[in-house]
C-alpha cells in the first residue's frame, strides 16, 4: 500500500538522507509517532513536498490498530494510557498513548479516519520503512 507523508522541503532532505524519525516526530491526535496517508491530496495539506513509501498492506492489516474496525476509541486509549504504569515514565500524551498501544495492545501503529482523511501514525519503523524505499513524489 503507498503511503504519503507531506512536509518541508528541508525536513524532507533530512528523512531522505537519514529514514523518518519517531525522536523528531511530533505528537498529533493519534499520539506521538510519525504520520501518513493513503491519500495524496491529503497529504498535501501538511507540506509541500510529499514523500510516498510503500508499505506491506498485511503489516497496514495486522500491525496497526484500525480505531474505525474495532471497539477501541482514542478517547479510551488515552484514558487508559494515563491511568497505567506509563504515566509516569512518559512526558507526553502521546508518548503515553504510543507506549500503552505497543506495550498493552500489541500494535505499531493506529489508523483512523478523519473528515481530512485517512491518517496513519506509527509508532515505531523498525522492519515496516527502510531509508531507500522512500520516494519523493511531490
Amino acid at each position: 500500500m503507498k503511503l504519503y507523508h507531506g512536509t518541508t522541503k528541508e525536513y524532507a532532505q533530512k528523512i531522505l538522507e537519514n529514514n523518518f524519525s519517531i525522536k523528531r516526530s511530533g505528537s498529533w491526535i493519534l499520539g506521538s509517532g510519525v504520520y501518513f496517508t493513503p491519500d495524496l491530496e491529503c497529504a498535501e495539506r501538511y507540506g509541500e513536498t510529499i514523500l510516498a513509501v510503500d508499505v506491506d498492506e498485511d503489516i497496514i492489516e495486522t500491525e496497526i490498530l484500525d480505531l474505525d474496525a474495532t471497539d477501541h476509541t482514542l478517547d479510551g486509549i488515552t484514558e487508559k494510557a494515563q491511568i497505567n504504569e506509563y504515566s509516569n515514565q512518559y512526558k507526553t500524551e502521546g508518548d503515553r498513548i504510543a507506549s500503552y498501544v505497543i506495550e498493552e495492545l500489541m500494535f505499531y501503529g493506529l489508523k483512523a479516519d478523519f473528515k481530512e482523511g485517512t491518517h496513519i501514525c506509527l509508532f515505531s519503523i523498525d522492519g515496516i520503512i527502510e531509508k531507500e524505499d522512500i520516494k519523493e513524489v511531490i
